[in-house]
């Protein structure tokens, strides 16, 4: 398994480079043969753009750790990973 981003800026990682989008995303599953989870700047208001690209899953800090309860918070975001 591979983490591939940041696919959206993101202020937990602000060494991480430019940001792949969901285009780099999405080359990025076509071009290896292992699951691919991405990171960086994902929550909630954009995570079904990232769903669609064909990655395993996501990986998270502020859409979960920064919010006034993170347990609510992570289970929002698995909830609408399943839908």
């Amino acid at each position: 398994m591979i983490g591939a981003g940041p696919v959206y800026p993101t202020g937990s990682k602000k060494d991480a480079g430019l940001a792949i989008g969901i285009e780099g995303l999405k080359a990025i599953t076509k071009r290896v043969n292992i699951p691919v989870v991405g990171i960086g700047g994902i929550g909630p208001a954009n995570l079904d753009q990232v769903k669609g690209t064909g990655i395993a899953g996501i990986s998270v800090i502020s859409a979960i750790l920064s919010q006034a309860d993170p347990y609510r918070s992570a289970k929002e975001l698995k909830d609408l990973w399943k839908s």
